[in-house]
């Protein structure tokens, strides 16, 4: 007996060591998309190893806005970098509150739990009010607002040599 024992003890000790290895902490989470749009934050996780964290294991709990209303926590997508451990998260509703109260929950790990007061930013027109492009600019006028010039590439017009004489067409008549 008391090998068995023994057997379950280490077993609850591989166990436990395995739980604390992945251990996750979140980081401050960025939101990357503006009012007038669907919610997308960006949340870094470490892990206590530094290892990969599957994605699976995160869930939004729920997700309130300043108005009151509630997001479905069902119709967030939660996918990750491949490279880094970032989470991603992507509402499928369109959000035009300016604040959201987002509570995202790892698996198997309470104390992982991660409750963020999010500021949405407000959508910045161009002048004129040209929303033709998602982010409420116009193509060029996005480019005009970074301080960019707008860069097409220049078409390429094939133009006559003056050194050249005009070939004669031949007839076979």
């Amino acid at each position: 007996m008391p090998r068995i024992r023994d057997l379950v003890t280490a077993s609850l000790l591989c166990a436990i060591g395995f739980a604390t290895a992945q251990a996750a902490t979140l980081g401050e989470a960025r939101v990357l998309s503006q009012q007038g749009q669907r919610l997308k934050v960006a949340v870094p996780v470490q892990t206590a190893a530094g290892e990969r964290m599957p994605v699976m294991r995160f869930s939004v709990a729920s997700a309130t806005l300043s108005n009151g209303n509630k997001l479905s926590a069902e119709h967030f997508t939660v996918s990750g970098a491949e490279r880094g451990n970032t989470v991603y998260l992507q509402s499928r509703e369109v959000v035009n509150a300016a604040k959201v109260k987002l509570v995202l929950d790892v698996a198997n790990e309470p104390a992982a739990r991660g409750q963020f007061d999010l500021s949405v930013p407000a959508v910045a027109y161009a002048q004129g009010g040209d929303t033709t492009h998602a982010s409420g600019f116009g193509r060029g006028e996005q480019a005009k607002a970074r301080g960019n010039a707008a860069r097409a590439p220049k078409a390429r017009v094939a133009k006559p040599r003056a050194d050249w004489a005009p070939k004669k067409a031949k007839c076979s008549c």
